[in-house]
This record gives structure tokens, C-alpha cells and sequence, in this order.
């Protein structure tokens, strides 16, 4: 009794060791991966233990920044790009395009509650390409012919904003209200030239909701230049191209003492293949020409701003550090101004979603000197900067699908009576003790065991003639055992698909019971069918004495009558016992036992999946709810 309670017991330590490593997983998945940043990776680089690694400066630079007392925080995040209809070109409002976004928007919320916001970052910047079809569905909002159409694709900008605002809680009862933070355009937003001359209402719903697109601003005691980086290459006489060039030549008349940063959306020139450092995972992209269309020669495209634009900002900015994004990738590089003279690095900050062709999504920490720069040997050493990397969501979503995998091929396969690697080794030990008892390393001879298992009994027909009939003998334990190691080693591969459950406390609870209701009555009925069994071999038994592989002769002649020596005749013709050929009655037997077989793993398989289902669902969309809900 003990021994059959443990066998039922190890199909249910397994899936109790899988619910805790589900537990585990989703923990960490959905929750403890946001926390590596600021608790080992990642800390602002005016500390002791990052600075020197963070920001190419010397030890004496260091410490002369050290000396100065408190720094202001700033965070810097570039491209989410929230995922629209445009973005895979699915039908709005689908469930495709539904599941994308939600999960989309849902990492960067985690990476800003979690990975960003315990910093506790004085300020926020964003450098650009907040949506993904910005300037797209402006042009089909302008383009309408109907207000209706034209209110319908307004209403969309106004979903995206909605999104935006919540992710990163730039709402007015969220976690922001204390943070400044300051915006700069991307192409993704109002889109290149060629957009702002066909259609300026694009540039006029921005700035009606994201301030002018060319500014100054003063954190500390450095300067930041923001400039609306795709007017810049834009037609001489464009409106938009003169005003964002009279403002940097407006800045450049009025700089002051403080040190300056330049902040860009599209990235400054470099030259084809060069290194982006050790940072970048993807491949370097090379400058592609400026694409323009139409008899004005607007520009519809480009990835980096033309050499002559880059030389004349670096001329007149003369910053100390140029911050862009646009790449979607980490990307460092050395600008030379003056005639090769002065140094300025330029830092291109890799996109914060997982969906944007970046396996390594990625923000970075500024700390800005608070200290006058007269007082510093070094301009370029009032600011620091330290890039910290996010976890990376698809490896995550990649092992959920192979543990998912694992959990149901161990479910389905491992034995009812667990796996004891001792009796196995035993095993192996016995086989190797009969090859050498065979005579395989010996006489090489062979001995008889087709009768090993059969018994004789003696019988007498009405003429009093005696006949020996073969009868199955009492089996060996090793027969037994040779008999059960199926159930233990055989494996259906079954696939099954987990419901989308809307409840899943309650609906996987139902399920289990159900399934746990339909595997008792089948034990049961398997229970009552072994026993009727087992009382016909009782009988049997009590039929004579078996000897095994010989005949026992009985002292005294018996008479058989009709009926039993017909019963007989027709068990000596039909059936070989020992060979374990049959006309009808055992390939029937086995079928069926396959077909328990099958049934009862199924069963087994569906049970613990609904158990290990009902903790770790639920967990799982507490963990979904408690970042997403406000």
C-alpha cells in the first residue's frame, strides 16, 4: 500500500518542482530583470566606483569633479516609437495589433517604473520619434475628404498620446509631476522636409503639445542646444529650414561661459564604416544619400545630417558632447573640429523598446556638474555619462516557450513510478551476470528457455489416453519486471494548446477538478476490472499444482466429461501460451491497454498542467496588472 501511494506521489513531486521553477521564472521575467539596473549594473557616473569607466576622463579629472559637490541627475531616453496600425500594417483595432502593443508598451512602463524611475533622475529628455506613424497618419488626418475621416485619424494621434503619456506617467496625476522634462522632434514625429512643406499642420499639433522645436535650456551649469534636426538639410528657402538655422546662429551669438551639449534627433556625419565602439550589437550603418522628391527637392529620408550641415553645428555650437538618437543602436564616435584641434565626442543613445531592431534596449544616466566651469580644468568634464543596458525581452519570451515545451514532454513521459537510477544500475549489473552465466564468454552454447515460463498439466481423454496441455506458469519477478518497464519507459508525444482564459483562478480550478473527477472514476473502473481478473486466476490456480518447465504426473487416472474436454481441445488449438500467440483474445487485451495507457497519461498530463496552470497564470497576470494599472 505504502509502495503504490509513493508511485502515485511522483507524478506530483514533478509538477510541484515545475510550478516552483514557473514561479521562478516569471518572477524574474516579469519582474526582478527590471531591477538589475539600479541595483548592480548601472549608477550615475559622477560616483566613485563608475566614473572612471563611464566617461573617458582622467584620474585627476575625476576628482576634481568629486571636489565639487552635487551634480544634477538627468536620464536620457530615445526612440520608443509606440507601435500603431502603421507599424506591421494590421488592421486597426485588431486583436494581432492589440496583443503587439500591449506588451510593446508594457515593457517600457516596466523599464521606466522599475529600471529608470528609482534613480530618482532630476530630469527627463527625450530625443524624439515618440510614435511610430506620426507623420503618416497626419497626412491621411489632412488628406481626408470628409471631417468624419478626419476626426477618426485625429482620434488615433490622440490614443498614441494617451499611450505615451501613461507609459512613461507624463500625466498630471502621475509620478513626473516633480521631473522636468524636455523634448526634442523626431522624423517619426513630424516627418522630414518634405512634410513640413506640404503639410505644417503636422509641426503645428506638436509644438501645440510638446513646446517649440528649437530651444535652449540650462541644467546645472551646462547649456543644452536642442534643434529640430530634420529642417536642418532642408531647402534654403524653406520657411521651417531658415528658422532653425537662425536659431543656432542666434545661440552661437549668445553662449555665455557654461560649457554646451547639442541635442539631435538625426546623428552628425561620419565617414562609411566607422567603428560605433564596443557597445553595438548590430551593424554599423553607412551614410545613405539624402533622398529628396518632387520639383522643390524636399527631403523624404536620410539617416545622417550631411557634412556640411555637421561641420557648421560643431563651428558655432562648439558643444562639448553631442547627444542623438535615430539609430536605434549604441553608437560612440569622435568628431574633430578646428582643424583637428578640439575633440567632441557624439553619443547615440539606443532605442528603450525591445521592438525596434534592438536586442539590447538601452537609456542613458547624465550627471551634470552644478559647479561653475571656471573652476574646472576641464570644460568637457562638468558632464559624465554612464549608458546602461534593459533586459532582453525576447531571450525571455524565448525561454517561456521552451520551458513551456519541457513542462508538457515531462508531464507526458516522466514514469508513473518515478525514475530510481539505482535500479537501473542493478539492472545493467543482472544483464552483465547473464551474458557471462549464458556461455557467451564461454562454450558458446545456448540453452532452451522457450518453455521457461509454461507449465504442464496432464489430462485424459474418454479413452483414458493421458495428454500433456501447456498452460502459463507462475512468472519470475524478472518477468514482471520485464513487464512493467513499458509503463515506465514508453512516452506519447502529445501536443496540447492551453485556452486563452479570461479568469484564470476560476476557470482553471473548474478544469482541474473536472479532469480529477474523470481520472478517479477511470482508476476506479481500472481497479474493479484488475480485480475481476485477479479472481479468475485464483481459480485457475486452485485447478492443480504447475510445475515450471516440466509435467506433474498424478498418482491417480481422472475422468473428464464432455464439456471439459471440449473446453480443453479448443484451449490447446486456439491459444499457445508460451509463444503469446493469439486468434483474437490478446491482441484485444494489449490494444486495449494501450489505449489506458494513452488515456491515463493524457488525463495525468492535463491535471498537473491545470495545477502548475493555476498558480502561475494567476501570478502572472498579477504581475501584468500591477505595472500597467496606475
Amino acid at each position: 500500500m505504502m509502495l503504490m501511494k509513493k508511485k502515485r506521489d511522483e507524478p506530483w513531486n514533478l509538477a510541484l518542482f515545475l510550478c516552483l521553477v514557473w514561479t521562478v521564472t516569471l518572477l524574474y521575467g516579469e519582474m526582478f530583470a527590471f531591477w538589475v539596473p539600479p541595483l548592480f549594473s548601472c549608477s550615475w557616473p559622477h560616483l566613485p566606483n563608475l566614473s572612471l569607466s563611464s566617461s573617458n576622463f582622467t584620474a585627476s579629472q575625476v576628482n576634481e569633479i568629486d571636489g565639487h559637490g552635487d551634480y544634477v541627475k538627468v536620464a536620457v531616453i530615445a526612440d520608443p516609437q509606440l507601435m500603431d496600425h502603421t507599424s506591421l500594417h494590421l488592421a486597426p483595432k485588431s486583436l494581432a495589433l492589440e496583443i503587439a502593443q500591449f506588451y510593446t508598451d508594457l515593457f517600457m512602463r516596466r523599464v521606466f517604473l522599475s529600471s529608470i524611475s528609482p534613480f530618482q533622475p532630476d530630469t527627463v529628455l527625450f530625443l524624439g520619434d515618440y510614435f511610430d506613424g506620426g507623420p503618416t497618419l497626419s497626412d491621411e488626418d489632412y488628406c481626408s475628404l470628409t471631417k468624419a475621416i478626419d476626426h477618426w485619424f485625429d482620434d488615433r494621434w490622440q490614443e498614441s498620446l494617451s499611450r505615451f503619456k501613461h507609459i512613461f506617467n507624463l500625466n498630471p496625476t502621475g509620478r513626473m509631476t516633480d521631473v522636468k522634462v524636455y523634448y526634442i522632434p523626431g522624423n517619426h514625429d513630424i516627418g522630414y522636409a518634405a512634410h513640413h512643406f506640404h503639410k505644417p499642420e503636422v509641426l503645428k499639433r506638436y509644438e501645440a503639445e510638446f513646446g517649440t522645436r528649437n530651444h535652449r535650456f540650462t541644467i546645472g551649469k551646462v547649456d543644452f542646444i536642442a534643434i529640430d534636426a530634420q529642417t536642418m538639410d532642408g531647402s534654403s528657402k524653406a520657411a521651417s529650414t531658415l528658422r532653425s538655422w537662425d536659431f543656432v546662429n542666434n545661440a552661437s551669438r549668445d553662449l555665455g561661459t557654461n560649457s554646451r551639449v547639442l541635442l539631435t534627433h538625426i546623428p552628425l556625419y561620419r565617414p562609411d564604416w566607422t567603428p560605433c565602439g564596443p557597445h553595438r550589437y548590430s551593424e554599423i550603418i553607412n551614410q545613405v544619400r539624402i533622398q529628396r522628391y518632387g520639383h522643390d527637392e524636399e527631403i523624404i529620408y536620410q539617416n545622417y545630417l550631411s557634412q556640411e550641415s555637421s561641420n557648421r553645428l560643431l563651428s558655432l555650437i562648439r558643444p562639448v558632447l553631442v547627444l542623438s538618437g535615430h539609430d536605434h543602436d549604441q553608437c560612440t564616435v569622435t568628431h574633430m573640429t578646428d582643424n583637428g584641434l578640439v575633440r567632441v565626442r557624439e553619443q547615440t543613445v539606443g532605442t528603450i523598446s525591445w521592438q525596434q531592431g534592438n536586442l539590447y534596449p538601452s537609456f542613458m544616466l547624465l550627471s551634470v556638474s552644478n559647479s561653475a566651469q571656471s573652476n574646472v580644468s576641464a570644460p568637457e568634464a562638468v558632464i559624465s555619462t554612464q549608458l546602461c543596458f534593459l533586459p532582453n525581452q525576447t531571450y525571455i519570451y524565448i525561454w517561456y516557450a521552451i520551458l513551456f515545451g519541457m513542462t508538457i514532454l515531462g508531464l507526458l513521459l516522466w514514469p508513473t513510478s518515478g525514475i530510481n537510477f539505482w535500479h537501473h544500475f542493478s539492472d545493467i549489473l543482472g544483464d552483465r551476470e547473464k551474458l557471462f552465466d549464458s556461455g557467451l564468454f564461454g562454450s558458446g552454447l545456448k540453452e532452451k528457455d522457450e518453455d521457461e515460463n509454461c507449465e504442464y498439466q496432464m489430462v485424459w481423454d474418454a479413452q483414458g489416453s493421458m495428454h500433456l496441455v501447456r498452460v502459463l506458469g507462475k512468472a519470475s519477478p524478472a518477468s514482471f519486471r520485464e513487464k512493467a518497464s513499458p509503463e515506465r519507459s514508453d512516452g506519447i508525444l502529445i501536443c496540447t494548446y492551453m485556452l486563452y482564459i479570461t479568469c484564470p483562478l476560476f476557470s482553471l480550478s473548474i478544469w482541474y477538478f473536472t479532469i480529477s473527477w474523470i481520472e478517479s472514476h477511470a482508476t476506479q473502473h481500472e481497479r474493479q476490472q484488475e480485480g475481476v481478473n485477479s479472481e479468475g486466476g485464483d481459480l485457475r490456480a486452485q485447478h492443480g499444482r504447475r510445475g515450471q518447465g516440466n509435467a506433474q504426473l498424478r498418482p491417480t487416472r481422472r475422468q473428464m466429461n464432455q464439456d471439459q474436454q471440449e473446453t480443453m481441445l479448443k484451449l490447446d488449438i486456439s491459444t499457445d501460451p508460451c509463444s503469446g500467440s493469439s486468434t483474437g483474445l490478446m491482441p484485444l487485451r494489449q490494444s486495449r491497454s494501450i489505449v489506458k495507457l494513452v488515456v491515463r497519461r493524457v488525463l495525468r498530463m492535463i491535471k498537473l498542467a491545470l495545477f502548475i496552470a493555476v498558480v502561475n497564470v494567476t501570478l502572472y497576470m498579477m504581475l501584468l496588472f500591477k505595472d500597467w494599472i496606475d
